[in-house]
């Protein structure tokens, strides 16, 4: 059986939680902790998250069921490293189940009308068959509500309103600290698919526009000058007939973050020179890549600032988030049934499917 085919059945939250009760117990609780439970169908949604994870890490999406569960994943096989990967994510949704009861979160009533509606038109399709399996409707809710809810949890926690604010002042220096607005034209010397040098003639007709965009630069051109007229010119040649709004500056200004921006350390560490002058045409050449770039005041007016704030919550206090709720699993007297944990084994997920 390939696992390929399994990755791509998955992708459905009915046919995830389809597997679970695959042994003939069917059990209906996998854990429990003060005041709650935590249904076996969740259990099975993050066995399958695991696996596909697995197969990432290992590096081959095409493994087949023996191989991934047998071959040795960080030092350990891979049905071991998928069953403690499903066990941990597991007490973090007991975690999360626990602290969103606390607080009283709820999805309002909005959403939780539009989620209802399709959780039952998904159930009126899969139900009979996940309940043949000891699925109920009630673990098929929860895996959704609870990914819908986890942002809110973060807000109920770290927001303006929230038990732990995070100072205006300490958001706006982590801004400030950590990232940086600029305008970039890159120049690829490489192929952007494989990585694979350009030919010869390639590389110098792109040093060839290297050095045109220097000199219209140094004749008093901008940068949002050279990238609108490439870009205008590409909008030309696939002109619909419909009429083009004209290009914005903003629209073309990129916000670079000091850490996992994925662009070369020089030039990161060149974007991040505090000595660096604002407003100015600046070069950068490696053998991969030639690039013009400028740097502006990372505040600006703020409005970037402003609809970044959710998301620079989550980068400064998003450790934090995972550490609070795995501190909050150890105090709920989270406890395991392993022998619901036993039937629930991952090769009867990978027997159940080839039965199918």
């Amino acid at each position: 059986m390939n696992i390929k085919k399994i990755a791509a059945l998955l992708l459905s939250v009915a046919m995830l939680l389809c597997f679970a009760g695959c042994s003939s117990e069917k059990p209906a609780v996998v854990a429990t902790y003060n005041g709650g439970e935590i249904p076996a169908g969740l259990y099975v949604f993050n066995q399958v998250t695991a696996i596909n994870q697995a197969l990432a890490v290992a590096g081959n999406p095409y493994s087949q069921a023996d191989q991934i569960l047998n071959q040795k994943i960080e030092g350990v096989s891979g049905e071991k490293w998928i069953n403690n990967l499903a066990a941990d994510m597991t007490k973090y949704h007991a975690a999360l189940k626990s602290e969103m009861e606390r607080l009283g979160l709820k999805l309002d009533d909005e959403v939780a009308a539009q989620v209802e509606t399709d959780l039952k038109a998904s159930w009126e399709v899969d139900g009979a068959y996940m309940e043949s399996l000891g699925v109920t409707y009630d673990a098929f809710e929860l895996v959704t509500t609870l990914n819908l809810l986890s942002p809110e949890l973060f807000e109920a926690y770290y927001g303006e309103n929230g038990e732990e604010p995070v100072p205006e002042e300490e958001l706006k220096a982590f801004f400030l600290d950590n990232y940086r607005r600029s305008m970039i034209v890159v120049l690829p010397l490489v192929d952007s698919t494989t990585g694979a040098a350009l030919s010869e003639a390639e590389i110098a007709d792109t040093r060839a526009r290297y050095e045109d965009y220097k000199t219209r630069l140094a004749n008093g051109e901008t940068i949002f000058d050279i990238i609108t007229t490439t870009d205008t010119l590409m909008r030309e040649l696939g002109q619909t007939g419909e009429e083009t709004p004209e290009p914005v500056e903003e629209d073309y200004e990129m916000l670079f973050a000091r850490e996992g921006s994925g662009y070369p350390t020089a030039l990161r560490d060149a974007i991040f020179d505090e000595n660096a002058p604002l407003n100015t045409p600046l070069f950068y050449e490696d053998e991969n890549f030639l690039v013009i770039y400028d740097l502006r005041d990372t505040m600006g007016d703020g409005e970037v600032y402003e609809n970044s704030k959710l998301s620079l919550l989550t980068v400064l206090k998003g450790a934090e988030f995972e550490a609070k709720l795995n501190g909050v699993s150890e105090s709920i007297n989270y406890t395991v049934d392993q022998k619901a944990v036993k039937a629930l084994s991952l090769r009867n997920i990978f027997l159940q499917y080839s039965k199918s």
